[in-house]
């Protein structure tokens, strides 16, 4: 490399970080399952698939009980989540359901 390109390229990387945006992550979005490697012939492991199962099936009750729908328009879904939040609902889940600042609801 030249002089020249090597001074470009370290004005390109210098002005690449003078202007980086750091982003929030919001880990709470993220699925809650267990490791990969884990190792499958484990009582911890079988107990985490059978706590996980049961939350399934109380998720699945929920979704039934106040009829959540995959093809809910966002307001229709929030406002279902938001009665099963205060009807306490969600606390059999084991989980919370989170309200970001907009009143939008997910778990």
């Amino acid at each position: 490399y030249s002089r020249r390109d090597k001074e470009d390229i370290r004005k390109e990387l210098e002005d690449a970080i003078s202007n980086y945006e750091g982003v929030e992550v919001d880990f709470r979005r993220m699925p809650q399952s267990r490791s990969p490697l884990m190792d499958e012939d484990n009582d911890a492991v079988r107990e985490l698939d059978r706590i996980e199962e049961e939350r399934e099936q109380l998720r699945q009750k929920i979704l039934e009980q106040y009829d959540i729908r995959p093809d809910d328009d966002e307001e229709t879904f929030d406002r279902k989540v938001q009665q099963a939040f205060e009807d306490g609902a969600l606390k059999e889940l084991m989980m919370d359901a989170y309200f970001d600042d907009s009143n939008d609801a997910y778990w």
